[in-house]
This record gives C-alpha cells, sequence and structure tokens, in this order.
C-alpha cells in the first residue's frame, strides 16, 4: 500500500511525503520524506537541495492511482489553492516527475 500526500493536523501542515506500508510485516517504509515545515504550502513548486530536481507543493484531498511501477497524483489543495497539476512517482527511484496536464480544475 502507497500513502501519498495529505494533512498533519497536529502540525497544521500539508504533506508530498511517499510512504509504502507492507500489510504482512506491518512495517513502514519511507520512499520520500517529503518538504517540511511548508508553511501552508504556499509554494507552486518546492526545490530540494538539488535545484534541478521540483517536487509537488505538499496537498491534501489529491487523487492518486498506480501502475505497479508509478503512482500518479492529481490536483488536490494546498492552504489556499485548489490545485490542477499531475505528478508522477517512480517507485523504483523513488522520485517525483512532473506530467503536463490539460484541461480545467474539476469541480
Amino acid at each position: 500500500m502507497i500513502i501519498i500526500c495529505g494533512y498533519d493536523a497536529k502540525q497544521a501542515d500539508y504533506l508530498n511525503s511517499v510512504y509504502e506500508y507492507n500489510i504482512t510485516k506491518n512495517r513502514v517504509n519511507i520512499l520520500y520524506a517529503g518538504n517540511t515545515p511548508t508553511n501552508g504550502g504556499r509554494l507552486n513548486l518546492i526545490l530540494e537541495k538539488n535545484p534541478n530536481t521540483i517536487v509537488p507543493v505538499p496537498r491534501s484531498g489529491c487523487a492518486a492511482t498506480t501502475d505497479g511501477k508509478n503512482v500518479y497524483v492529481f490536483g488536490g489543495k494546498d492552504f489556499e489553492n485548489r490545485l490542477n497539476d499531475l505528478w508522477e512517482f517512480d517507485l523504483n527511484q523513488n522520485k517525483y516527475k512532473l506530467l503536463p496536464a490539460n484541461g480545467d480544475i474539476p469541480p
């Protein structure tokens, strides 16, 4: 099971972290620790230590699906905005990639 993005009510902050939960072993593996704190996630893109690497703004309420090799994350919301971006998280390399998205934000 993959757990991606969300909201940390205790810290009042949005997340862009990625975890893998092994149900059989009852063990959590951190695939991407995320960027914290975000101060409400007001940035469109967050640059990691490598300025050529971008990751999605921390968010909650996003849609996600997987093909077994990648997890695809669309939309959601940050502190102030509904988001209209599409991201791919590579489960082998543990990296995000921004994908082109077209159209309006769904209602």
